[in-house]
């Protein structure tokens, strides 16, 4: 059987790789393997901190599409040199196992239908996470569809899910109060519309499970 590549999209932010995850799997036929996170080497002294890898395979030319459609969109967030692609052709069978890794975990359970929007906060502290989240419910007609809680729940990600304007209304209201409530601590909010079945496994449940082996 033909050996897939494997890719890898390195960037700060969980918000930032999960929108480029998202232009990723959009553009090209390709699966999220799996997603891990750490400490950037400036560690709390870095803008946003923390650095996420995402693994994902296809075919190689897909691979390929996919990664450079993901640089397009980190880099328009973050310097250049905060994000990192890579491409394995033709990987050898145990780098799957590998691929596979990583702390945030796809969430158990039946898929869900994804939302028209999905809005993405990430925030330093977890009582500036609820802030926000209060912020946003009361400006919007939005739901909560799931919190990750990265290094202890120092860095936190907020999921809100609606259509887009009732999503595109929370996040700017969360931006502007953050912002001017706690600059330093608000580090990135996306808004993604039709958001790929493929990042919304990590968020509300399984996505199809496919019949295929490396």
């Amino acid at each position: 059987m033909k050996k897939l590549a494997a890719g890898f999209i390195e960037a700060l932010g969980y918000s930032v790789v999960l929108d480029a995850l998202d232009k990723a799997c959009k553009s090209a036929n390709i699966t999220i393997e799996g997603i891990d996170c750490n400490n950037p080497s400036l560690g709390d002294a870095a803008e946003i901190p923390n650095t996420f890898q995402a693994k994902i395979t296809g075919e190689v030319e897909q691979v390929h599409i996919a990664l450079e459609n993901a640089k397009e969109s980190a880099t328009k967030r973050l310097p250049e040199k905060d994000v990192l692609v890579h491409l394995i052709p033709g990987a050898e069978s145990g780098i799957y196992k590998l691929l596979k890794t990583g702390k945030v975990k796809i969430r158990e359970g039946e898929e869900s239908p994804s939302p028209d929007a999905l809005g993405i906060v990430d925030v330093q502290f977890y009582a500036n996470a609820v802030h926000v989240l209060d912020i946003m419910s009361k400006a919007a007609d939005i739901v909560l569809l799931h919190k990750e809680l990265i290094l202890g729940g120092k860095m936190v990600t907020i999921f809100v899910g609606g259509s887009v304007s009732q999503v595109e209304e929370a996040i700017k209201s969360a931006r502007e109060t953050a912002e001017r409530e706690y600059p330093d601590a608000f580090k990135n909010a996306v808004v993604i519309t039709k958001p790929h079945k493929e990042i919304m496994k990590f968020v509300i449940g399984k996505a199809p499970v496919k019949n295929r082996q490396p």
